[in-house]
């Protein structure tokens, strides 16, 4: 984790492009007045006065990405072995492809992960023990391990199922820890040879209901993995914070979702990238990708708050670079270039809670992602990201 930042104290920074991460459309030939570290104004002319220019006109400017969907303890590799080997690693060998993972993250323009879990918890305790408070501008939340029930899919995120009695102390225990989030895991995964097959949920709707109460009690949200039209739907009813993946969910859902405002994660990279190897020699992972980025579709035009995760560690999608391919899919199912970096921006810092993180305004810290050329390269140009960091 010694990833170069270039520092801001205070100056005139003259921009080219500039993305904002709301998700309206990119504006040009700025300047925007920096000071102490902290964005005061953008303005269209140079502001008056005595004051040191940066000249970044010929680069686009946009706020520090966020992934609300990663497993920082695997790399994305489509070696099989490799992937046995991290997800049976030790502690030490774990924090190298922590570390790796996380520069990987940082060279694309990406300073915040929402962490979905690991068996051995490693991630938390390399949050924990590795990393100097204060000294990396990197963030990343995690739930230590998801929770799943005994028999069902859930040991890559969870180790152990949540035991039937006594449930709520163990999640309790787990927060009182520091987890930051809970992840509970309420359907199976997506089948790759037969389209469209659905799951029954791991958890009962009281259950749901309870785990949502306790955890919103101490001030912590929930994610849950859920494919399938009634795994989801018990899961927004129960009034969990994020529906992650909603493989085949349908339509129902979205609507629901759209009304009780609660947050999607879609995360199409995996699937797009079971489609382009020979794993996908029925075309199914192919087909469920389609679907995927029609209920995608659809949920923009009804309003679902949808926040961009890419699932980086799952084979073929790397840290990072799966940033771009997720947002060039999204770009593909009709969200505008700018809309997509919203919601992996402003839709995620307020997923994830936070205020100071997502977009660039005044009164906000300047945390930038700077790349060469007009916003037209984008999201490609976002392999050479440099980040910009106010200093105050």
């Amino acid at each position: 984790m010694n990833h170069p930042y270039t520092i801001i104290d205070t100056a005139v920074v003259r921009v080219g492009s500039l993305i904002d991460g709301t998700g309206r459309p990119a504006r040009k030939d700025l300047f925007v007045r920096v000071e102490k570290g902290m964005v005061q104004a953008i303005t269209d002319t140079v502001p008056s006065g005595p004051h040191d220019l940066i000249d970044l006109s010929g680069c686009t400017v946009l706020p520090c990405l966020i992934d609300s969907h990663v497993h920082l303890f695997l790399s994305g590799s489509l070696d099989s072995e490799e992937h046995r080997r991290q997800m049976a690693a030790g502690f030490e060998d774990a924090c190298r492809t922590i570390a790796e993972n996380i520069d990987c993250q940082q060279s694309c323009g990406v300073l915040t992960v929402r962490d979905g879990g690991d068996g051995r918890a490693h991630v938390s305790r390399f949050l924990r023990d590795r990393v100097e408070k204060g000294h990396s501008l990197f963030l990343a939340q995690t739930p230590s391990r998801g929770w799943f029930k005994a028999g069902r899919y859930g040991k890559l995120v969870g180790g152990e199922p949540l035991p039937e009695s006594a449930f709520l102390e163990a999640i309790t225990g787990q927060m009182a820890a520091g987890a930051d989030h809970v992840k509970l895991v309420n359907s199976g995964l997506n089948s790759l040879t037969r389209f469209g097959v659905q799951t029954t949920p791991q958890f009962t709707p009281d259950e749901l209901a309870a785990i949502v109460a306790l955890a919103h009690g101490a001030g912590r949200p929930v994610m849950v993995h859920a494919n399938g039209e009634i795994p989801v739907r018990q899961a927004v009813e129960a009034g969990v914070d994020s529906i992650e993946h909603g493989y085949f969910m349908g339509t129902d859902n979205l609507l629901r979702m759209a009304e009780r405002q609660t947050f999607w994660v879609p995360t199409l990279a995996p699937m797009h990238a079971f489609a382009q190897t020979t794993v996908d020699f029925s075309g199914v992972a192919a087909r469920t990708l389609e679907h995927q980025m029609g209920q995608l579709a659809f949920a923009r035009r009804v309003g679902v708050k949808v926040a961009l995760g890419t699932d980086a560690g799952s084979p073929g999608v790397y840290h990072g670079t799966g940033v771009i391919r997720e947002l060039e899919l999204f770009m593909a199912a009709g969200y505008t270039m700018e809309e997509a970096v919203g919601c992996a921006a402003v839709c995620n810092a307020d997923l994830l809670g936070l205020a100071d993180r997502g977009r660039i305004a005044p009164d906000m810290p300047a945390l930038w992602a700077v790349v060469s050329g007009d916003a037209g390269r984008l999201p490609a140009s976002l392999a050479q990201a440099v980040v910009y960091a106010g200093k105050g």
